[in-house]
């Protein structure tokens, strides 16, 4: 995801995580939002751990890799399986970049519009 310049910070545990299962940080949106947005594209993701489905907690197995419950709300999940393709993965880029590039643009506007009043 870096090298298309999205926002997703993953997490990474060889230990505790099967390689199917990929958990990222979303900055600059919550976890729910960012569910909502792929879902709208026939992408589906979780923001909890899969070993505690139907909780609205902060999966404790992210714990290690977050610094505070905010980070934890901006948890998200990608589950791949052997029946996914080169295709998919491409999809799911290409879909985080039309989510993502929005909301990168509003932050950005918005920092260039609080420096310009602040130099009033």
């Amino acid at each position: 995801m870096k090298e298309h310049d999205i926002p997703l910070q993953p997490l990474t545990s060889s230990d505790q995580c099967p390689p199917s299962i990929v958990g990222c940080i979303a900055n600059n949106i919550q976890g729910d939002y960012a569910m909502l947005s792929y879902n709208r594209y026939g992408i589906h993701i979780s923001t909890g751990s899969a070993c505690s489905l139907g909780y609205a907690e902060i999966p404790r197995s992210i714990f290690p890799f977050i610094s505070n419950k905010e980070e934890g709300k901006r948890y998200i999940r990608f589950s791949f399986s052997h029946l996914t393709t080169e295709q998919d993965i491409l999809t799911i880029i290409e879909v985080s970049i039309k989510i993502f590039n929005p909301i990168k643009e509003e932050r950005i506007h918005n920092e260039k519009k609080i420096n310009w009043q602040g130099t009033s």
